[in-house]
Formats: C-alpha cells, sequence, structure tokens
C-alpha cells in the first residue's frame, strides 16, 4: 500500500477524497492520468483524456467498461471526468496534483455522486497504490484486483464502523 494515503469518505455527500503521495514530479504524474499509461494503473482505454472535452472509455475487465468525457482541463494541475458506470447513476472525478518538493507530488482524487463510497473509496485507494507501483517501475498482478478490492472494502468497512459507532454516515477520516 501506498505510504501516506490519506482517505475520507463522505457517505451523505457521496464523495470520496483519496490524496497520495507520489515519488515523481508532477508532469510524469499528469503522463499517467493522460495517456496510455492509464491502462497500466486505472483500466483499458479506448480514447485517451488529451483535451477539454475528449471522450474516452475504460475496460475495468472483461465485460464492464465505464464512459467518460474531460469536463477540467488545467495540464498537469487539475483534470476532471464525467463518470458512467454501468448500472450506477452518473458522477464525477477530479485529479488535483501538487508539488510538495523536487520529484514529489500529492496527487489528490475526488469523487463525487456516489451511493458506494465504501466501494469507490477502496477502489481508488487500490488504484493509486496501482499507479505508484507503475510510476516506480514496478509490475502489479492484475489478476488479483477484484481480491484486493473485496479486501480492501472490509477494511474500510472496519474502520468506518470504529470511527463512527452511530453509524451516522457523515464525513470521516479512514485508513489506511
Amino acid at each position: 500500500m501506498t505510504p501516506d494515503l490519506e482517505t475520507v469518505l463522505d457517505a451523505v455527500a457521496g464523495t470520496v477524497l483519496v490524496r497520495a503521495p507520489l515519488a515523481v514530479g508532477r508532469a510524469a504524474v499528469w503522463r499517467a492520468l493522460t495517456t496510455e499509461q492509464l491502462g497500466g494503473w486505472l483500466g483499458r482505454p479506448t480514447g485517451l483524456p488529451e483535451r477539454m472535452g475528449a471522450r474516452f472509455a475504460l475496460a475495468h475487465d472483461e465485460d464492464t467498461t465505464s464512459a467518460h468525457r474531460v469536463t477540467r482541463w488545467r495540464p498537469q494541475r487539475v483534470l476532471g471526468w464525467s463518470w458512467h458506470f454501468p448500472g450506477e447513476d452518473d458522477s464525477s472525478v477530479t485529479f488535483r496534483l501538487s508539488v510538495v518538493g523536487p520529484e514529489r507530488t500529492v496527487l489528490g482524487v475526488e469523487h463525487r455522486g456516489l451511493a458506494d463510497v465504501l466501494g469507490y473509496g477502496a477502489g481508488w485507494q487500490l488504484h493509486l497504490d496501482r499507479l505508484a507501483a507503475l510510476l516506480a517501475g514496478e509490475d502489479r498482478d492484475p489478476s488479483a484486483l477484484w481480491a484486493e478490492h473485496a479486501a480492501r472494502v472490509e477494511v474500510l468497512r472496519a474502520a468506518a464502523s470504529s470511527d463512527d459507532p452511530t453509524g451516522s454516515g457523515g464525513s470521516r477520516r479512514v485508513g489506511p
């Protein structure tokens, strides 16, 4: 898991925010968001988020493909997409890149309009781990993705329950 990964889940607002420190410069992170490198950590792309208004799709497995359109474009700073996942309400995701030092970038991912904040929180944690590995030149086994996701959902569920024993569903910072 990416060290110092920060996750905030807000079940009431339907929002997930995950921040990941990455040991590369902002240009390298931007390339991973907007080029074929996307396939190494998020899903196999058809088309790319390479300009404002661009439409593209991501194959998450053999049966599931999500559709997207770029809605925000500030190179090496902010990238926003619409997010249409089959069987779910439309949502949106925004990536924010912040330089925190030489060859150090924090990537913030904010996903809004979600019914399943635990599932998406776990998913973004997992994908950002895969992004960090890709940027470090490491390989991750793609066949383990869904098993890893299920395990991570349970970790977040346990953390959320211990942080909010009343079950009120408010905004909470959870680990890992």
